[in-house]
């Protein structure tokens, strides 16, 4: 090494420096950036924006390929042969987080969303009026067989084998 630096910002190949999420898959690394995805391979980025708005909050690569991303007016996206398509057109087009329960099912959260299920092209969400979804929701895990839901102040857990709510704060 001799100290030189090659610097690439997103006007000339890099990435946006903005990024809100890091995941892995296999060799490749995905980035959430207030301008959209980016794939990094090798040290190469390729960057993705979807139509609108590109705020990305959160991505999730999945094993079939495929990537879903939560973003600010797009709704969940999908990422698949190299083209970023919103998955649902018709639900709530803010969404903060994705995760994946050990069953294969993707869940979704956002402001006012209530927690939502991708089944297929669609998200079916819960009312996002109900008492344990008071502001807007910032994060959801999966463990076992509950979905946990994170807002501010309180954390619910969804138990899908039953369909009942604890409250875990």
């Amino acid at each position: 090494p001799n100290g030189h630096v090659d610097h690439f910002s997103s006007g000339n190949g890099g990435i946006d420096p903005n990024v809100l999420c890091v995941r892995t898959r296999g060799e490749e690394v995905w980035l959430a950036t207030l301008s959209g995805m980016c794939r990094l391979v090798d040290g190469e980025a390729t960057c993705f924006t979807p139509s609108g708005s590109g705020f990305m909050y959160m991505l999730l690569p999945l094993e079939d390929g495929t990537v879903l991303g939560a973003t600010d007016g797009n709704g969940v996206v999908r990422f698949d042969r190299d083209r970023l398509e919103p998955v649902d057109r018709f639900g709530p087009r803010t969404y903060y987080a994705l995760s994946r329960d050990a069953a294969g099912s993707t869940w979704a959260v956002g402001p006012e969303s209530g927690l939502c299920r991708l089944k297929q092209d669609t998200l079916i969400c819960t009312d996002g009026t109900m008492p344990q979804f008071q502001g807007d929701l910032f994060a959801v895990a999966c463990t076992g067989r509950h979905v946990l839901v994170f807002r501010d102040g309180a954390a619910m857990a969804y138990d899908t084998s039953t369909g009942l709510w604890s409250d875990i704060t």
